[in-house]
């Protein structure tokens, strides 16, 4: 009586356990194991041919003439600062990584509420004061910043600091 009983109790929690969301799956973090921000601050990113975990997938943008630069576009989501990127791209030059680029669109409900809760996420994550009056700085392996998109949203450049 104890076998069936069991094997009915582990039958509902397996199965429920496969009804728990995984509030990272499909992000960036899964594969990666640490935040995008957190990838791009270790300097081996920057080393030549430095390993990128995700899906990456090859991208032209239509105004790009150097030839010498290879645009990869994340092929996921991913959560940036602690939001939602529209897009990611990491440029590289002779299989090494030159710089990421996050973009995050403007708010049609809140114009501006993106763009202060990036920048507030970036200073506690920095300590330092990036805004449209100081738009980069240093911190640790990176330049980090900024720029206006076309649709009024937040573009952010992270690239490795020349030391």
């Amino acid at each position: 009586m104890k076998i069936p009983l069991l094997f009915t109790a582990f039958l509902v929690l397996s199965s429920t356990a496969f009804a728990i969301p995984d509030s990272f799956g499909g992000f960036f973090i899964n594969p990666a194991g640490a935040r995008l921000e957190d990838v791009a601050n270790r300097k081996a990113t920057w080393e030549p041919n430095g390993e990128l975990k995700g899906k990456w997938g090859l991208w032209k943008e239509s105004d790009n003439h150097d030839t010498s630069l290879e645009i990869q576009r994340l092929e996921m989501r991913a959560i940036v600062f602690g939001v939602e990127a529209k897009q990611v791209t990491v440029h590289k030059r002779d299989n090494r990584n030159v710089r990421f680029e996050i973009h995050y669109p403007a708010s049609e409900q809140n114009p501006g509420r993106t763009t202060r809760q990036v920048l507030a996420n970036i200073r506690a994550w920095s300590g330092a004061d990036l805004s449209p009056q100081n738009p980069a700085i240093a911190f640790e392996n990176l330049e980090v910043s900024i720029g206006r998109l076309s649709d009024g949203g937040l573009q952010v450049f992270l690239e490795p600091r020349n030391s």
